[in-house]
């Protein structure tokens, strides 16, 4: 972007349901929407095509990038963690219900934060992606929204009580990033 403050369009893509979230690895847009997950071809940014989809129980309500291959959707059918090491076929490799309404999901190292509405933040071991296993929760007083990781802090934005910053005390490594950029 050359001027931040006057941002210009360059291309867009119309999807089939209630778009909810979107994460980019590469060359690819990751869409937690209506029906599912789309992975959307965005090489050239002005023609973004859909190169494939993926149904899932629930609306798709938020995606994250682990890095090659895992992406991780949330939906009200609690996490999904599919593999998209081919774009053009991604594929659920494993899920786990949540008690509540999964709005939005980041990964960091092999966690899965799961903002999962009115049931506060779920916590999910994802180093078995086969079979992921809730290992902590938080209760916020609302509907927990949107998560975000950096580091050991975990932000949890609730939508009765606000932000909530919390450590995870068992992580030991230096700065990564919420995301993890990949070309695959």
């Amino acid at each position: 972007m050359t001027n931040p403050l006057a941002p210009s369009e360059i291309g867009s893509f119309g999807m089939l349901g209630d778009v909810r979230d979107v994460k980019a690895l590469g060359s690819y847009a990751y869409v937690a929407e209506g029906p599912g997950l789309s992975v959307i071809d965005v090489s050239d940014a002005s023609r973004p095509d859909v190169m494939s989809s993926l149904i899932t129980p629930g609306a798709g309500g938020g995606a994250a990038g682990a890095g090659d291959p895992d992406v991780a959707d949330g939906s009200a059918g609690g996490l999904r963690i599919v593999d998209v090491a081919d774009p053009a076929s991604p594929v659920e490799v494993g899920a786990i219900d949540t008690p509540g309404y999964s709005r939005n999901v980041a990964v960091s190292e092999s966690y899965a934060y799961v903002a999962d509405g009115s049931k506060g933040l779920r916590v999910i071991d994802i180093s078995d992606p086969a079979d992921p296993r809730e290992i902590a929760t938080y209760d916020t007083p609302g509907s927990a929204r949107s998560v975000a990781v950096f580091g050991d802090l975990i932000y949890v934005a609730d939508a009765l009580g606000g932000l909530f910053v919390l450590r995870h005390a068992s992580m030991t490594y230096s700065v990564h990033l919420p995301l993890v950029l990949s070309d695959g």
